[in-house]
């Protein structure tokens, strides 16, 4: 069996980033690969940075980290648990280019894989580890689903990008614009493709949340990662209009003041069922969207300031861009339920075109 290494965000304490490794690394065994995840840790991903994150930090933000504190002790080991009992990670974990000539990784195979591994303004600067700089001459290196996220890059950038990429054997994104400006760059064998969490059939996320347990009944969903208050009133709004409760899903523990019932830091399976049950959701979240779509769910979508392409690519593909809330008001036409009936059609569509892009890493 072709063994693959996968260099993705695995380690980044939210739901989206945990999820979608779990779904890469399912998607490659049921192509018949064997992957392993690569324990890559940015700086202030582990150490004492992770509680910490001081460097180059002023005094606000600084004592930010110390009322951060509780809820980052109760992450690591929510996200933690999660890696530990579903993903495949190398023995070892790599912090520098440097600690890869120590454990050098034995594959066929290797793989940038998804969220926004090439996002410079997420990453505080381009991460060779994410270019699979690491990876000696001679063996296979793809790209799947990568996301660069960024609507402007400058010309340096534009540069280093094209020369990192230019040994790729395969590349594949999940958002037109990266498409795009890969294109411009001067690769015109770029293909689009799902996000994993999507690629993934829904009967997989189905058996993981399991079909016997429900966690809560009639209440809106509410998963926010951007502060904006013009949202928080927009939701309770909604909430009370539908006659619900509103459940604030929080991924930290001083969030629990903010208008909603607080769900703090659940176990990443709960936040799939939290999402299953709702009867509605609205969110600023690309996973959360992504979710929703899985379980066939009534959502509504804030884009957030930063990095919104991948959620106006989705939706654009699905013709769901009425799902964006605009000046926090819904029309008429944004009230009708959503017809998955269609959208599965449309989905079933991208999602063939990404399979077929994955029985070609199969067999490279």
């Amino acid at each position: 069996m072709k063994r693959i290494a996968v260099i993705t965000m695995h380690a980044v304490k939210n739901y989206g980033s945990v999820l979608q490794t779990l779904a890469t690394q399912r998607l490659f065994e049921l192509h018949g690969l064997k992957p392993i995840i690569i324990d890559y840790r940015r700086p202030w991903d582990t150490g004492f940075s992770y509680y910490f994150d001081v460097k180059g930090k002023g005094f606000k933000d600084i004592l930010k980290q110390f009322i951060f504190f509780p809820s980052k002790i109760k992450q690591r080991k929510i996200f933690g648990s999660f890696l530990k009992k579903y993903i495949n990670l190398t023995k070892y974990e790599y912090r520098s280019m440097e600690d890869f000539d120590q454990h050098p990784i034995d594959a066929d195979v290797f793989c940038t894989g998804s969220d926004q591994v090439w996002n410079s303004g997420w990453n505080r600067g381009m991460k060779k580890e994410f270019f699979l700089s690491f990876v000696p001459e001679g063996k296979k290196k793809v790209s799947f689903a990568a996301s660069i996220g960024k609507a402007s890059i400058d010309e340096e950038e534009k540069k280093a990008i094209a020369e990192y990429l230019k040994s790729y054997n395969m590349l594949s994104v999940r958002e037109r614009s990266s498409v795009e400006f890969l294109n411009q760059i001067g690769f015109d064998n770029v293909e689009l493709v799902l996000d994993p969490t999507l690629q993934l059939p829904q009967n997989e996320w189905r058996n993981l949340v399991g079909t016997d347990h429900h966690i809560a009944s009639d209440y809106v969903l509410l998963i926010q990662l951007n502060r904006n208050k013009e949202f928080d009133h927009f939701a309770v709004r909604f909430a009370r209009e539908h006659g619900k409760r509103l459940l604030r899903l929080c991924l930290r523990i001083d969030q629990a003041i903010l208008p909603g019932k607080a769900i703090i830091i659940p176990d990443v399976i709960d936040y799939l069922r939290y999402i299953a049950d709702a009867d509605y959701v609205l969110t600023d979240s690309f996973h959360a969207v992504s979710f929703c779509l899985g379980f066939e769910k009534n959502f509504y979508c804030v884009l957030p300031e930063l990095y919104s392409s991948r959620i106006k690519s989705i939706l654009t593909d699905l013709n769901l861009m009425d799902r964006i809330v605009e000046g926090y008001s819904l029309s008429d036409r944004q009230v009708d339920k959503i017809n998955y009936k269609k959208v599965n059609i449309l989905i079933d569509g991208l999602r063939s075109n990404s399979l077929k892009y994955l029985d070609r890493i199969s067999s490279i």
